[in-house]
């Protein structure tokens, strides 16, 4: 019985990251913009050709002719609002599952309403079932609210037709069977996106981060370079001093653990800040609206000083050269690094000029 709570729990209340989150948020907005686009035009196709066939002999039937009309007028806000956070490109997982809310019960009531005037006269509740098949095919559920949203579907447009006439012309085992079915759909749906998003993430990870200090790579700072136009920036130049004597006297894997270490030590060092391996034993921080004169302090500050590696058997030390500025576009960011850079070897000339560190 434990294993199969267990079971059921990690099913129904799956642990998801944060990236992963955003990854289906992302492909979630994307594929109701998609969605809700082609049922507009659909609709807006349907209802000009419908008015133009039924109003000349005044046999236009307003109910279904409304009934058309508010399901693309719900396509074109709800697509809108889709497409005003895929503009922003700010995915606020809250925001994305209103929207997705929103979005699921206008069309599931939308669905329900159509198909009960239709079984009303005698027809089938197709665009009950054509309304969660889309929303089963487009949109991806997490289990608990999917489950939640699918068993109060089908129970409230089935007690709507028990109340009309005991839901007469429904088979119960074949409602109940779609029902399910349903259900079971939304769960691998979301496994599926899961899957492909965990996927996803582990390649963005790897292919952003230096395999053996963990920071950003060279790749991910190239990337990142238009977040540091225009605000207060302060930019950091560090490198190991002798890092290349220790390497040849140690060996690589030694000088990697060192990397490692040394990594540690900066993050830990300038915690506010994101720190890529710019290459080698070459690392650059990058500090946004920081007290420019108190990093030049703490550069000046942990500049030189013994860092324990190899588990204290050994100590290594930085050197740290800054730069702040405001960048208005990458030429003047490309200087502003630059600058940090001369500074950093222009320390190193003078601290070290009479030892065999630089």
């Amino acid at each position: 019985m434990q294993n199969i709570g267990s079971f059921l729990k990690n099913l129904f209340f799956p642990e998801v990251s944060d990236e992963v989150r955003e990854h289906i948020d992302r492909a979630n907005i994307k594929n109701i913009i998609f969605l809700a686009s082609a049922v507009a035009i659909i609709d807006a196709l349907v209802l000009i050709v419908y008015i133009a066939v039924t109003a000349p002999y005044g046999a236009t039937d307003f109910t279904s002719a409304m009934s058309v009309a508010t399901c693309l007028v719900a396509c074109i806000v709800c697509g809108f609002s889709a497409w005003l956070v895929k503009k922003r490109n700010k995915y606020g997982h809250y925001v994305v599952a209103l929207i997705i809310a929103v979005f699921s019960a206008v069309f599931i009531f939308w669905g329900c309403a159509a198909s009960y005037r239709h079984y009303g006269n005698g027809e089938q509740i197709l665009a009950f079932y054509t309304v969660l098949f889309c929303l089963l095919c487009f949109v991806t559920f997490r289990p608990v609210p999917g489950f939640l949203l699918m068993a109060a579907s089908y129970a409230g447009l089935y007690t709507a037709l028990w109340l009309k006439d005991g839901a007469a012309s429904i088979r119960p085992f074949n409602y109940v069977a779609f029902a399910v079915i349903s259900v079971i759909g939304i769960i691998v749906r979301y496994y599926q996106q899961k899957t492909v998003a965990d996927k996803d993430v582990r390649l963005t990870y790897v292919s952003r981060h230096d395999v053996i200090t963990g920071l950003r790579n060279r790749s991910a700072f190239e990337e990142d370079l238009e977040g540091y136009l225009n605000v207060d920036l302060t930019v950091i130049m560090s490198d190991i001093d002798s890092f290349k004597k220790f390497n040849d006297t140690e060996g690589h894997l030694a000088g990697d653990k060192v990397l490692y270490a040394v990594s540690r030590y900066i993050k830990q060092c300038f915690p506010t800040s994101k720190a890529y391996r710019f290459g080698g034993d070459e690392f650059i921080i990058m500090i946004k609206n920081g007290d420019a004169a108190a990093i030049e302090e703490a550069c000046e500050k942990y500049h030189g000083l013994p860092v324990p590696v190899l588990d204290g058997r050994f100590f290594t030390r930085l050197s740290f050269g800054s730069a702040s500025g405001n960048a208005k576009d990458r030429k003047e960011l490309m200087e502003l690094i630059s600058a940090a850079d001369a500074r950093l070897y222009a320390i190193k000339r003078e601290v070290h000029k009479d030892d065999d560190l630089y």
